[in-house]
């Protein structure tokens, strides 16, 4: 090799390259660098060439030159895949309708692509922060330190300049040397905004027409969760909106003695198993754990397959206008019971006035055999005619007491004497009923000033309520179907009281129960059975006296009413 030309040893050539290194370097003076293609035929595709020259140390001409060869052909070739990766990025970026902008720590814009520039024309140099929003300062709301840390930021912005609002993404991006600059992405949302705005509008709207509404409103999804509730709907159960919304309707606001049976009937609905019912009423339970009776209008809802996809119901609370309708046949009841009781008086008072005439003799006729007649066998059922007599002299007594239409003055009275006059009444009705009576009433107890007869109804209607429980227990006799009536006084707040207690082993009175048993109108019986109106009104003859009327009860164990009267000091009724 040696003397022979460089271009005819390496390419086979005549004359020297175009661009030849060494030929630069010897006009130049200077070390020079080129790529070129390897050898024909050697594996070798691209050589590095660094050519060093040689000067005289005296005169400093080149006298010869050093070539450097170095095999960069797999460089070259990930430069070149660099390179394409590159040039295929960039026709992503030139071709996307989406905006596109790179710009380094310093904000100095290093990319910005067409669809972009369409917007906000050709960058000139600028920072970001005066290209896009004319500011010399950078933004109180600039992203570049979240995405220079390794994160990615999702945010809209509206530009000042056109109006346009847009969704971006900042996120890094590494080069090749290491270093990290940031993109952006924008995409034009201006349209999409305008179109939620507008729903969003139309939503408000429709809340509104459903917040004025008088009714409540309440939309449910297949799985029973609330979708929506209007403004009646939120005072009627009690809750916020946050409060109810995709919460499960039938656990939240279903009594929970319906929840199962109602939830079933909803599931068939969904599945297109049962009709919907246009109209029904049904309890709801309210957050503070009332109550209310509503009745509700419904439509099931569909989407544009006609699959079902929920329900709509308008309910109106109509707890207080049942209330007032059963409030309404009460009175109505207890009027017609009233004008019953008012003939019964009457025809009690003539039936009694009939019967003491004739009794009145037969009485004196039995005193006069007893008086004149000898034979003992005789006397003895002259006796029985006269004491059987008294007895129903007695009866007659207390039906023409009980049937005195004037209004009674209060005055002093004996407790004992009180409670004998109910006894006699309802003894025979008692001892049909198999319900024996145990009294315990001390003696010489203090008297109480009083209506008697007012409080002779209180205890009457005690007696009746310890039967009904009675007899709803125990069809026939047992050593458990008994009253037990007791008496005793006590002294409360330096004042003396009477107590009389009215206790029977029925079947009692539940809890839920006792909180309403002396509300008007309240009760347990069947409608024709009762009124409700028996311990109201016991109740209110209590309070006019200025006493208590108390209960306490175990179900299925006792029950025990207590009646307080203050023994009489001379204290009046107003």
């Amino acid at each position: 090799l040696t003397g022979k030309k460089c271009y005819a040893c390496y390419h086979n050539k005549n004359s020297h390259c175009d661009p030849c290194p060494t030929l630069r370097c010897i006009q130049s003076g200077r070390t020079e660098r080129d790529v070129v293609p390897g050898l024909e035929g050697s594996p070798i595709e691209w050589l590095e060439l660094f050519s060093y020259p040689m000067k005289d140390p005296q005169s400093g001409k080149v006298t010869g030159v050093v070539e450097f060869v170095r095999d960069i052909t797999e460089r070259n070739q990930a430069e070149l895949k660099l390179q394409m990766e590159r040039e295929k990025l960039t026709a992503i970026l030139e071709s996307m309708k989406d905006g596109v902008y790179i710009v380094n720590k310093d904000y100095d814009i290093q990319y910005v692509n067409p669809a972009l520039q369409e917007e906000f024309g050709l960058p000139e140099g600028k920072k970001c922060h005066k290209y896009f929003h004319d500011s010399d300062e950078p933004c109180a709301f600039c992203k570049n330190e979240d995405v220079f840390a390794g994160k990615t930021v999702h945010w809209e912005w509206t530009s000042p300049k056109n109006g346009k609002t847009y969704d971006l993404i900042d996120t890094p991006l590494k080069n090749a040397d290491g270093s990290v600059f940031k993109l952006e992405i924008f995409r034009d949302i201006s349209e999409l905004k305008q179109a939620s705005n507008m729903l969003q509008q139309e939503r408000d709207r429709a809340q509104t027409y459903l917040d004025v509404a008088a009714v409540a409103m309440i939309a449910l999804d297949n799985e029973g969760r609330i979708t929506l509730v209007n403004r009646q709907g939120l005072t009627m159960l009690g809750y916020s909106e946050g409060e109810l919304l995709g919460k499960d309707w039938f656990a939240t606001c279903i009594p929970d003695r319906l929840r199962s049976s109602v939830r079933d009937v909803y599931k068939q609905l969904i599945a297109g198993e049962v009709d919907p019912v246009k109209y029904y009423e049904n309890p709801i339970l309210t957050k503070g754990g009332e109550e209310r009776l509503v009745a509700w209008h419904n439509v099931v809802l569909l989407d544009d397959a006609g699959n079902i996809t929920g329900t709509l119901s308008s309910g109106q609370d109509i707890t207080e206008r049942v209330r007032a309708e059963e409030k309404k046949l009460a009175l109505e009841a207890q009027l017609r019971q009233g004008q019953k009781l008012e003939s019964i008086g009457t025809l009690a008072s003539g039936v009694a006035h009939e019967i003491n005439n004739p009794l009145t003799g037969m009485i004196n006729y039995a005193d006069l055999i007893v008086e004149r007649v000898k034979d003992d066998e005789l006397r003895r059922f002259a006796q029985g005619i006269i004491k059987e007599g008294n007895r129903v002299a007695e009866i007659v007594k207390n039906l023409l007491y009980f049937s005195r239409q004037e209004k009674q003055n209060h005055s002093p009275a004996r407790m004992e004497d009180i409670i004998d006059a109910p006894l006699t009444l309802v003894g025979a009705v008692l001892r049909k009923d198999q319900i024996a009576i145990e009294k315990e009433i001390p003696e010489d107890l203090p008297q109480v000033r009083c209506r008697s007869q007012q409080i002779e109804q209180v205890i009457i209607n005690l007696l009746t309520n310890a039967r009904d429980a009675l007899n709803q227990r125990y069809e026939g006799y047992h050593e458990d179907k008994l009253i037990k009536l007791t008496v005793r006084t006590f002294e409360r707040d330096g004042v003396e009281w009477i107590r009389t207690t009215v206790e029977d082993h029925g079947i009692g009175i539940p809890e839920d129960v006792i909180e309403r048993i002396f509300d008007p109108f309240f009760t347990t019986k069947p409608r024709d059975v009762g009124t409700g109106l028996g311990l109201s009104v016991s109740y209110g003859i209590v309070k006019e006296h200025h006493g208590e009327l108390t209960v306490e009860s175990e179900p299925g164990k006792y029950t025990r009413f207590h009646l307080d009267l203050r023994v009489d000091n001379g204290w009046s009724l107003k």
